[in-house]
């Protein structure tokens, strides 16, 4: 199989959607050597990335620029049908054209708040609803959680 990851927040140090790309990167270079793997980074050089040990299953394609304006829906677009992708795993945001499946993670960061106690919410939680204030469950207010990947 052939996977795209858009692998760009591996360059934004520390924050959390850094260590995020950071770990599943880390984590597939161990444990898959059988699918190919394209990483589309805006900086090739950059330190974390010149630090891989990168397995030969993994390919690194620079897409410019370095605006997500234009380098999701274009750049990252053309390179998924450049490189023949089944699946792109992308943070957010997705190109709006591609040929494959499409994995986007998307990270919660809602919260609610009882009077007896607190309980992380996600997207697939009972209790949470994008209709209150703020798209989570009533009273809910920014706190980072887990990701949800869809």
């Amino acid at each position: 199989m052939r996977i795209g990851i858009d692998a760009h927040a591996a360059e934004e140090d520390g924050s959390g959607n850094c260590t995020y790309i950071r770990n599943l990167l880390t984590a597939l270079f161990a444990l898959d050597h059988e699918n190919e793997y394209f990483l589309y980074v805006r900086d090739a050089d950059h330190p974390f990335i010149r630090a891989w040990e990168i397995p030969a299953n993994f390919h690194i394609r620079r897409l410019r620029p370095k605006a997500p304006i234009l380098r999701i829906p274009i750049s990252l677009a053309l390179a998924s049908r450049r490189d023949r992708l089944d699946v792109l795993h992308v943070q957010y945001i997705a190109p709006p054209v591609h040929r494959g499946e499409i994995v986007a993670t998307i990270m919660t960061w809602r919260f609610s708040i009882s009077r007896r106690r607190s309980r992380v919410c996600s997207s697939g939680d009972p209790g949470f609803s994008s209709a209150g204030r703020g798209g989570g469950p009533r009273g809910s207010s920014p706190d980072p959680a887990s990701p949800v990947t869809i």
